[in-house]
């Protein structure tokens, strides 16, 4: 079935489409005043990249990984343990870099966007085609030449265009949620007489 949804449309490799690499191998610096974070396989949930916990590296660990070294639009895909986490990195959590259980995703040009992309990295058929393509006996994993190799069905420009306009709606409203979330929390400490309260 998921061949046959896919024949309807062209297809590229994941491969073709983008420049995909992992992060660095072995040690890393911790410097806990810098701006540059290590983004993990934890901060590729929900779609959006988040910087929550993230270590902050030594700018030499950044400088020596540049093929790791994120920039806005670029993907992040766990590629160990729990397999598929993918997320769409922003400048909210920019400069940022990522280990070696973290795939870059860089999208060479826009044949597909980088929102549709991600869309169908977490769809049923993306997160299908990468639990069929994984191995190991204790734990999980998959290839970056493996990754590669993934079926992408490249859609008519209306439908990617009408894809990526729900997405950046969607970001725009969790943004929104989030700062209403904060002034209700508050509203309500403020309103218990506990705004300058320490435990």
């Amino acid at each position: 079935m998921e061949d046959k949804s896919l024949s309807k449309f062209h297809i590229e490799t994941l491969g073709n489409l983008s420049f995909i690499t992992d992060g660095q191998h072995g040690y890393h610096e911790i410097n806990e005043l810098s701006e540059i974070r290590m983004l993990t396989a934890k901060n590729a949930k929900g779609f959006f990249a988040n910087d929550t916990n993230a270590d902050r590296i030594a700018k030499w660990v950044d400088d020596k990984n540049k093929r790791s070294s994120l920039e806005k639009d670029d993907l992040i895909l766990s590629t160990r343990g729990t397999v598929g986490l993918c997320a769409i990195i922003d400048a909210d959590v920019l400069p940022a870099n990522i280990d070696q259980d973290v795939a870059r995703i860089k999208l060479y040009n826009d044949m597909v966007l980088p929102n549709v992309l991600m869309i169908f990295l977490n769809s049923k058929l993306g997160q299908h085609w990468l639990f069929r393509n994984q191995t190991g006996m204790v734990q999980q994993g998959i290839a970056l030449w493996r990754l590669k190799e993934m079926p992408i069905p490249v859609l008519p420009k209306v439908s990617q265009n009408k894809i990526d306009e729900l997405v950046c709606n969607a970001r725009i409203s969790i943004t929104q949620s989030q700062i209403l979330y904060r002034q209700a929390e508050e509203l309500l400490i403020e309103t218990l007489g506990l705004k300058d309260f320490q435990p």
